[in-house]
């Protein structure tokens, strides 16, 4: 038996009730009496019995009640009678912390007056509702059973629905507990059940998805719908963000793959897991290369190799978050963005370095004495500095456009006069690059010089004398000792050094230096130089 009629109960079991008022009229009739026979103590015996009858009367009708009183209309009303305060069983089941109804709107009838002849009204429990205590997470409670509404006593916050399925329900609109009652009235005959629901107003775990992960690295989102004392908990290898609300929360994951968000929801009475699986892209990488300002026009540029077919725009801004042209990069940092697949970005920081600049350039030299082979002296410079062999830093020599060697240096025998191109094309880390070319005129005219000659007067090699196999003009010759001293200079090819020093006396045998120069026909000059011994 539940609590609200162990409550009545209580409040009845001491009751006393007056005697009906035809009762008290039926004795008040023998008032004032004739004398009798009959002996006080006996009259006052009679008086007794008579109100002990019926207060075992109305106590045995009142034992038989086993719920409060409801009522169906006011005329109905008017034909109940409620043998005790209804104020204070309500006040009582209060103190108890039990939830119904207000008196008004269960219907409770107030104390009337007892009235003769009126017919006895029988009052019976029965098991109208299948559930008698039952939680609801959420706000409806639908009835398994077909339930008459019209007999049915809801307190406030509920009402009786239909729900998409047809079937008659309970729809809360304030989380709490309430009773329902059952009454019905047959005859003289009132009939009752109750049952008890507690709404959570918690039914199951509401949320919206507001960032989805299109993306390798973004932010996974969701909002929840959630009553303020529910608690929320979630489990996962995520970081968990802040949202941009209050019920906002946002998840992360830096690796690949399929991931599983778990949420829990609960209250006092109700709790709720759900497993949200959440695709993590591969995050795609771009083959990105940055060069620094190109051969020292202080202008750098940004190139992207791969995957190109996945772009769909790049940008690039300077410090200041300008945007600047990815091909005319001046030296600083820049910030790279590259948009792919519709959605994505990635981000990158570039630096562009001081410029690396390449200067090509060589030294022509032709020896006659190495069968009249033109040498080509490598002399380029990068940043102003000797280029390091075997460095980033390869050439190309051309003759007249033709491509001949790939080497440092390079030599060459022309077997035919005439005038020759001869270029150098530099070329740094196989990006910058600069050329340098000469003009070289190619001539077959030659010195003819002994190596040594015997100044003794015996008429065999008396004189160095030098000889041209073409002719030649402006003809220039110098002799030196070993200390760098010209003891003999001439001017005339025709003329000869016969192996004395200025002032006459003769020099010294030993070995003497020669330099001899001309110009031959095409007016191309031509230069020996050579060593001579002399012996006497």
């Amino acid at each position: 038996m539940d609590r609200f009629d162990d409550i009545i109960k209580n409040k009845i079991i001491d009751y006393r009730p007056e005697p009906p008022q035809t009762v008290i009229n039926s004795v008040r009739s023998f008032y004032p009496k004739k004398k009798s026979n009959i002996p006080k103590e006996l009259y006052i015996a009679s008086i007794i019995t008579i109100v002990i009858v019926l207060s075992y009367f109305f106590i045995g009708e009142l034992t038989k009640t086993q719920e409060p009183l409801f009522a169906e209309s006011v005329s109905e009303i008017n034909q109940i009678e409620i043998l005790f305060n209804p104020k204070q069983i309500i006040s009582d089941i209060q103190d108890e912390k039990i939830e119904i109804q207000s008196e008004k709107s269960l219907n409770i009838l107030p104390q009337q007056k007892e009235e003769s002849n009126k017919p006895v009204i029988s009052y019976s429990k029965i098991n109208y509702f299948k559930a008698k205590e039952i939680i609801i997470c959420g706000d409806i409670y639908e009835f398994d059973e077909n339930i008459n509404t019209d007999k049915i006593i809801i307190p406030e916050n509920l009402k009786l629905v239909i729900n998409e399925n047809g079937n008659q329900s309970i729809k809360a609109t304030k989380e709490d507990a309430y009773k329902i009652i059952y009454y019905e009235k047959e005859g003289s005959r009132i009939i009752s059940d109750t049952m008890f629901i507690i709404f959570s107003m918690l039914e199951g775990i509401q949320y919206n998805e507001v960032a989805l992960v299109n993306c390798f690295g973004d932010s996974y989102c969701i909002e929840l719908n959630i009553p303020n004392n529910a608690k929320f908990e979630w489990f996962s290898d995520a970081e968990l963000l802040d949202g941009n609300t209050e019920n906002q929360y946002c998840f992360k994951w830096y690796d690949s793959g399929t991931k599983n968000l778990k949420l829990t929801v609960e209250n006092n009475y109700c709790k709720y897991e759900k497993i949200i699986q959440v695709i993590i892209p591969e995050a795609l990488s771009f083959n990105v290369n940055s060069y620094d300002d190109f051969c020292g026009s202080s202008v750098g540029y940004v190139q992207i190799d791969e995957p190109k077919n996945l772009i769909n725009n790049i940008f690039i801004y300077d410090e200041a978050q300008l945007p600047v042209n990815i091909n005319k990069l001046r030296v600083g940092e820049y910030n790279l963005e590259i948009y792919y697949n519709q959605a994505c970005k990635h981000t990158e920081k570039i630096i562009i370095s001081e410029g690396i600049s390449i200067k090509a350039g060589f030294i022509s030299e032709q020896r006659f004495s190495d069968d009249d082979k033109f040498y080509f002296i490598n002399s380029s410079r990068i940043n102003n500095n000797f280029y390091v062999k075997y460095s980033d830093v390869s050439f190309v020599w051309y003759i007249n456009g033709l491509e001949y060697s790939n080497d440092d240096n390079f030599s060459y025998a022309f077997s035919e006069d005439g005038v020759y191109n001869v270029t150098l094309k530099a070329i740094y880390n196989n990006v910058c690059e600069d050329i340098y070319s000469e003009i070289i005129t190619v001539s077959n005219t030659k010195f003819i010089a002994p190596n040594i000659f015997t100044p003794n007067d015996d008429g065999i090699d008396d004189r160095f004398l030098v000889k041209a196999n073409q002719p030649v003009t402006k003809f220039h010759g110098i002799i030196s000792n070993r200390t760098g001293e010209v003891v003999f200079e001439w001017r005339n090819i025709d003329e000869y050094w016969d192996g004395r020093i200025r002032g006459g006396s003769n020099a010294s045998e030993g070995v003497y230096f020669y330099i001899l120069r001309a110009e031959d026909k095409s007016g191309k000059i031509i230069e020996k130089k050579g060593i001579v011994q002399l012996v006497r």
